[in-house]
């Protein structure tokens, strides 16, 4: 199942990249979410850097492992991330528009390792028009945070 969303900020590709690939910020502000974050690798955040993450989701325990796959500083970011039988991809593609606005375009895809898994994806197809929502709401709101944090 995959996700595309793309949006327009009035920052530069600089600064975007800068907000978004800051993991010691995520690192910090997962406590607050209620999400346990544990890195694997140590040194500073680069290519294969990996998580541990565990949290409750949908009223139920969950653990996954998450690696930075791709960085290509201020254009991409990729991280691919597993839970059981899941996998994850989030891929994120900065384009600088001019020199003072980005684009930031978002690629969330999920897959299923097993029988099992993939028709439990195929029952969220359902609610494909939901999930698209709400993660187009996610997106707006942090792009809106990373603008005012530019305005400051």
């Amino acid at each position: 199942m995959k996700f595309v969303h793309s949006r327009d900020l009035n920052v530069p590709v600089e600064f975007l990249f800068g907000r978004a690939s800051d993991f010691a910020a995520f690192e910090s502000r997962a406590p607050a979410h209620g999400v346990e974050v544990h890195r694997l690798t140590g040194g500073p955040v680069g290519l294969g850097c990996q998580w541990q993450i565990a949290g409750i989701l949908r009223g139920k325990p969950r653990q996954a492992e998450v690696e930075l796959t791709r960085i290509s500083a201020p254009d991409h970011l990729t991280i691919v991330g597993h839970s059981g039988d899941y996998w994850l991809s989030v891929s994120l593609n900065f384009i600088a528009l001019t020199k003072r606005s980005s684009r930031l375009e978002v690629l969330i895809e999920a897959k299923g390792a097993t029988l099992r898994s993939r028709i439990a994806l195929q029952t969220l197809r359902l609610a494909r028009g939901r999930i698209a929502k709400r993660l187009k709401a996610a997106i707006t709101q942090a792009a809106k945070k990373v603008e005012s944090e530019f305005q400051r």
